[in-house]
This record gives C-alpha cells, sequence and structure tokens, in this order.
C-alpha cells in the first residue's frame, strides 16, 4: 500500500455549503474503511478547496474514490 495526496479545487460557480454535508459524509465512510487517512480544506485561499491523503494499493484506486 501506498500514500497519496490528492489536492482539489472546487470549480468557481459551486455551492459549497449545500454539497458540504454530503461531501463529509461521504468522506467518513472513506475514514471508517481505512482508505483516508487525513484530509481538510486550505485555510485563506481565494477558492474553496482542500487536500486528502489516502492509502491505497495504485493511483487508479484512489481515482475511483
Amino acid at each position: 500500500m501506498s500514500y497519496f495526496a490528492v489536492q482539489y479545487l472546487y470549480r468557481a460557480d459551486a455551492d459549497v455549503a449545500a454539497v458540504r454535508p454530503e461531501h463529509r459524509a461521504y468522506l467518513a465512510t472513506l475514514v471508517e474503511a481505512g482508505q483516508l487517512k487525513a484530509s481538510g480544506p486550505y485555510v485563506g485561499t481565494e477558492r474553496d478547496s482542500a487536500l486528502l491523503i489516502f492509502e491505497a494499493a495504485d493511483a487508479e484506486t484512489v481515482q475511483r474514490l
């Protein structure tokens, strides 16, 4: 198993507040499964963005998550 750092940036027109509860619920399932090791938003950025740390066999698995 390897660790993968994933950075993402929401679209400028995304309604982040509307999707946040579902997003956090999904992330919780990944934590429970042992796939997501850490995650959190970047603070003080112009647009909503975050860093997620996954443990997986390969990059393709991370992309599917």
